[in-house]
């Protein structure tokens, strides 16, 4: 490669990372961080190339001169752009986690909660009353989930009380899930079907709170776990049969420290989250809420696992194609792109991150779903 365009590549790669530094639409990411440090790195040796190239026509003093204040013009342009860079990312990464509304703010705000995140001032998200929530199954042979909705309005026009429905969706096994406004219109929407010979209303359980206690020692049995949370914490708060019914052990995580996923009950629940801190086996523990939504490893969508995805292709959580996972992807020295934010046709500095990210828009209105179907029970002001 010859001087000239040699040149013309670098001055390419400068305008390139400067446009996306000095870009006041976006935030940089860590992963767009590490972007610019490979860019930072290709910069490095082109300019190692062009000294390379300056030994090459060592025999002309013209042409060594002209290359020497071609690189000290060069270097000095790399040097004020690694101080740039370095600055840049010392100011955005970390990224500042999303300030969630807590559960009992949600409750005291209605049925909208306002969420912060990253590259958005205020998003007003919908959430849903689990206890009002219900699906309907048509007991006769229907093509589609349409002649459900059509035999469900049909039956409610034969009562004269009104009853508002907040919203309605169609579903894949041509059945309905519907929101009532309030509770008690959703007894009432039960209590018209109980002997009806065209629809069937299934009211679902809402889910239990989950908590997950950390650093938990690995040479400990499950039950001897349990036993000594209770006896060291709440022997004097619940019952030993109340409290053996309301808490299950779902899981354990984490790889150097074990972590267990326990499902409380809602008092229960109230009861870990007043405390924030347990004593167990001789030390203190930290406790926090655990509430990580479902997600498929294929198509990437939250809602649904693996077993039950209709995609055919395989999705990648870096550079958002289909073809190939995460683990092989052929895409890392480009920018990541998040597919859940693109399927919700956010603007391009708000996908500019991978599926994993946890300040992802996708992830934490996921979560704020998950949320919103578990039941908490009574609020306390403690939480």
């Amino acid at each position: 490669m010859d001087n000239r365009n040699l040149r013309r590549e670098f001055k390419h790669t400068l305008a390139e990372i400067d446009d996306k530094i000095d870009d006041p639409r976006s935030r940089i990411s860590r992963s767009v961080a590490q972007w610019l440090r490979t860019r930072l790195d290709t910069l490095m040796d082109i300019f190692t190339a062009m000294e390379m190239e300056r030994n090459e026509y060592a025999n002309t003093e013209k042409t060594i001169s002209t290359i020497e204040e071609i690189i000290k013009s060069e270097n000095n342009k790399i040097e004020t752009l690694l101080e740039k860079t370095e600055q840049k990312l010392n100011l955005s990464a970390p990224l500042a986690e999303p300030q969630e509304t807590t559960y009992t703010q949600a409750v005291k705000k209605g049925t909208h909660v306002i969420m912060k995140y990253p590259h958005r001032t205020k998003i007003i998200l919908p959430t849903r009353d689990v206890k009002a929530s219900m699906t309907v199954q048509s007991i006769n042979n229907v093509k589609d989930a349409v002649e459900t909705k059509r035999a469900f309005e049909e039956e409610m026009s034969k009562f004269e009380d009104k009853i508002n429905i907040k919203q309605m969706r169609l579903l894949r096994n041509k059945g309905l899930a519907i929101e009532a406004a309030t509770p008690q219109e959703a007894i009432k929407i039960k209590e018209i079907f109980q002997n009806s010979h065209t629809c069937k209303i299934n009211i679902p359980n809402p889910k239990l709170p989950k908590v997950v206690i950390f650093n938990v020692p690995k040479d400990k049995l499950e039950e001897d776990v349990i036993q000594d949370i209770y006896d060291r914490n709440f022997s004097k708060v619940i019952d030993a049969e109340d409290y053996k019914e309301s808490i299950k052990v779902l899981y354990r995580i984490g790889s150097k420290s074990e972590h267990y996923v326990l499902e409380t009950k809602p008092q229960l629940w109230h009861e870990f989250m007043n405390r924030r801190k347990i004593y167990l086996f001789y030390k203190s523990t930290g406790v926090e809420e655990y509430c990580t939504p479902t997600r498929c490893r294929k198509c990437l969508r939250y809602g649904h696992t693996y077993s039950i995805c209709r995609e055919e292709l395989q999705f990648c959580g870096y550079c958002a194609q289909t073809g190939h996972d995460v683990n092989h992807c052929p895409n890392k020295e480009q920018m990541p792109k998040c597919i859940n934010c693109i399927r919700k046709r956010l603007k391009d500095n708000e996908i500019a991150h991978d599926a994993n990210d946890k300040n992802c828009f996708a992830f934490h209105q996921a979560k704020l779903i998950e949320k919103s179907l578990t039941d908490y029970g009574e609020i306390s002001n403690t939480v």
